[in-house]
C-alpha cells in the first residue's frame, strides 16, 4: 500500500452508534513523515514508490504467525473502512464520465482503488450485523456501487468496466429488489 492510500485509510472516522461520514474530513490526515514513526520503527517507506513496507521478513512472519490473536477484528474493521470510505457523497455522483474526471478522482482519493478492490475480501468472514447492513446499504446505492465498479474494472482492463457498468445498469435494479429487508 502506498503512503497516501494509508493516510486516507487511516482518515476515515466513525464509530459505533454514530451517523457514518459523508466525506474524508481532510484535517484527519496524517502526515507522510508522521506514519513510520507512528508505527515504531516496524515499517519503513520506500523512497520512490512510496509504498510502506515491513521493515524486515521476520516482522511479517511474526504478524503471520497468529494473525487472529494479535488482530483479532482486523477484517471487520477494514472492511467498515472500505465501506465507509466508498459511500462518501462524492462517489454519490456515480461513475466519471471522461479519463480526465476519472484520473483526477484516483489521485484525489487514493484510497478508493483497494476499497473498491478489497472491501468484499475483508467482509469473507462472519460479519456482524452492523456490517452486513452497511454492504447492503452500500450495493444498494446505485451510484456509489457504480463509481466502485468502474474502478474495479478500469484498473483491471478498461474495456472491462465498460461491460459491468452496462451491466450493473440493467440488472442491479432487479437484484436490489431481492435483497433482504434491513
Amino acid at each position: 500500500m502506498t503512503v497516501n492510500e494509508l493516510r486516507h485509510a487511516l482518515a476515515v472516522e466513525w464509530a459505533a452508534g454514530e451517523d457514518q461520514p459523508h466525506d474524508l474530513e481532510e484535517g484527519n490526515l496524517l502526515e507522510s513523515d508522521s506514519l513510520a514513526d507512528v508505527c515504531a520503527g516496524l515499517v519503513i517507506i520506500e523512497n520512490e514508490s512510496q509504498i510502506v513496507r515491513l521493515v524486515h521478513f521476520t516482522t511479517e512472519e511474526f504478524f503471520r504467525s497468529s494473525p487472529e490473536a494479535l488482530f483479532p477484528d482486523a477484517d471487520t474493521q477494514i472492511s467498515k473502512t472500505c465501506l465507509t470510505y466508498l459511500s462518501f457523497d462524492t462517489f454519490g455522483e456515480g461513475p466519471c464520465h471522461s479519463d480526465k474526471e476519472f484520473e483526477a478522482r484516483i489521485q484525489h482519493f487514493p484510497f478508493l482503488s483497494y476499497a473498491a478492490n478489497y472491501w468484499g475480501y475483508h467482509l469473507r468472514r462472519q460479519p456482524e450485523r452492523e456490517l452486513q447492513t452497511m454492504a447492503l446499504l452500500f450495493l444498494n446505492t446505485k451510484a456509489n456501487l457504480l463509481a466502485s465498479i468502474q474502478v474495479m474494472g478500469i484498473q483491471s482492463g478498461g474495456w472491462k468496466s465498460r461491460v459491468i457498468l452496462a451491466y450493473v445498469h440493467g440488472c442491479l435494479e432487479p437484484l436490489v429488489g431481492r435483497s433482504p429487508s434491513l
